[in-house]
């Protein structure tokens, strides 16, 4: 049996990132008699590397960034992660235009078919998105952004999903990731700490952070097993309560919920639309600014990509093979001005309906990608605006796409 896919191989920085589920189970039932992997990267800037198993480079093979791993007895200790940096990935704007349809028609003999289900509208639906053969561009948008001149003391509030599904080794790296958080802060700043299901307990009122904090942090969430369902929307609303989010921002300190969580919501909100429409009409009135990162390569991202739009932070991700400081550090620099908020962007004539409509912070180094229609040949300026650190922020950058 050979399956094939395509998968957009996810931004992690100036990285892409490609991760293979290979999943681990303590009763053995995951050994293989003998396991081989053969990864050829081509559009890449240098070489690539594995992360968790030891690949060794086919020099061989001069026309591709090849790796490859043989064991036999091999039982999986982890997702397999592949990293490598792309062609060009230094320019701030790269696009690429495609031809030919992007959806297929639904069958004509099973439209017809009566009593079996089948919605005329949905079948109409299908047909325009089959019959439009427009040109499409996918657009890489990722803007050197200017570091900000003064940074103000924060109030953050640290949002632990400790529902059922934060067992193990999700719960161990959650931790560390706490740990790492703490210790990274501005010791102007206050921290609080909640553990959170279907409900919230609270570790207590904004405390300065200092040497302890952190320690005593993961002892108090230790002291409760992960049970029960998840409601990401209620955690962080939560979360805003807790940095006395109750009106418009002053101007003395910043506030912050960082949710902490695989994004698996099994009660309240569950399709992204609603979590990002719910967040943003709790946290946006209140000065609050909403950072969520999800722990584990099978993390919901879709779902916590929405409430991090809904809430004007970022979405980072903790997946295997990252180090706790280096998420932690990402985490935090969605917070200290060196980024790009309630942004908006302006396509040139000849591109029509962007997609997405709404773009999230984009962080210093971080990669967005856009996509749209093209009714012709183009030839303009992209201009990208919004604020950095308060500030008003604006680029052109010049396409010519055909």
């Amino acid at each position: 049996i050979k399956i094939a896919y395509t998968q957009v191989v996810t931004p992690r920085g100036g990285l892409r990132q490609y991760t293979y589920p290979l999943p681990h189970s303590v009763d053995g039932s995951t050994a293989a008699e003998k396991f081989t992997v053969d990864v050829e990267v081509r559009g890449a800037q240098g070489a690539a590397r594995a992360r968790g198993y030891a690949f060794t480079a086919d020099t061989k093979r001069t026309d591709a960034a090849a790796l490859t791993f043989a064991q036999n007895a091999f039982v999986p200790r982890g997702d397999l992660v592949i990293d490598y940096r792309p062609v060009d990935s230094d320019a701030e704007v790269r696009a690429w235009t495609y031809q030919g349809a992007t959806a297929v028609a639904p069958d004509e003999d099973l439209a017809k078919k009566k009593n079996v289900g089948i919605d005329p509208l949905v079948v109409t639906a299908q047909r325009a998105i089959a019959a439009d053969v427009r040109p499409t561009v996918v657009m890489a948008l990722r803007p050197r952004l200017p570091r900000a001149s003064v940074s103000r003391p924060r109030d953050i509030a640290i949002v632990v999903d400790r529902s059922q599904s934060m067992i193990g080794e999700r719960l161990t790296r959650t931790h560390e990731l706490v740990t790492a958080l703490i210790a990274s802060m501005d010791r102007r700043d206050r921290v609080t700490v909640l553990g959170c299901d279907a409900s919230c307990d609270s570790m207590g009122e904004l405390t300065a952070v200092n040497a302890q904090l952190a320690t005593s942090s993961v002892a108090w969430l230790n002291q409760t097993k992960p049970a029960g369902a998840s409601d990401v929307v209620e955690s962080i609303r939560a979360g805003v309560s807790a940095v006395g989010g109750t009106g418009a921002a002053g101007t003395d300190r910043e506030r912050w919920v960082l949710y902490l969580g695989d994004g698996l919501a099994s009660t309240g909100f569950r399709r992204s639309g609603d979590v990002e429409s719910a967040i943003e009409g709790h946290a946006n009135p209140r000065g609050v600014r909403v950072t969520t990162v999800a722990i584990g390569g099978d993390a919901d991202s879709t779902m916590l990509s929405a409430a991090a739009r809904g809430g004007g932070g970022s979405f980072v991700a903790y997946v295997p093979g990252a180090s706790a400081g280096g998420v932690a550090q990402s985490t935090l620099d969605t917070t200290l001005g060196a980024a790009l908020t309630d942004v908006t962007l302006q396509l040139p004539a000849g591109l029509v309906d962007q997609a997405p409509t709404t773009l999230p912070t984009m962080r210093n180094g971080e990669e967005t990608l856009v996509a749209a229609r093209m009714t012709g040949e183009v030839k303009g300026d992209v201009v990208l605006r919004g604020k950095v650190a308060g500030v008003d922020f604006e680029q052109r950058y010049p396409v010519a796409l055909t």
